[in-house]
């Protein structure tokens, strides 16, 4: 998961919530290179997402649709990633790490009513 450093806190951590939830495999770090458009970003093998805020249903089709197709496949054991990493992906309650978990329903989604962010959206 990547996010743009102006990225509204509120929508990071959703995303961010969303992915810890459904995928014990994963990185999630600030990144400059994506637009301030779309500042929220999946990232998988060849594929990517871009959002400009975080729509539940599509992150967990992308997950679902998209994670273990690497060259690593269904390997259970941690990458080789640890440059600045500040917490190892733990592994979600009740399912092996080479599986993804990504179930519905999930919370009401974050839903702003600030006009400077629906500007922003729209």
């Amino acid at each position: 998961m990547l996010y743009h450093p102006c990225a509204r806190p509120a929508e990071v951590n959703r995303l961010k919530e969303l992915v810890q939830r459904c995928f014990g495999k994963h990185v999630i770090t600030p990144s400059t290179l994506l637009p301030k458009e779309r500042p929220l970003a999946l990232v998988t093998w060849g594929c990517r997402y871009l959002m400009a805020f975080v729509d539940d249903v599509g992150v967990i089709e992308f997950i679902n649709e998209r994670t273990m197709k690497g060259p690593e496949g269904t390997l259970r054991r941690d990458g080789q990633y640890d440059f600045a990493l500040i917490k190892l992906a733990s592994d979600i309650p009740g399912s092996r790490r080479d599986q993804v978990t990504c179930h519905l329903p999930i919370e009401t989604p974050i839903i702003s009513t600030d006009e400077e962010d629906l500007d922003n959206i729209l």
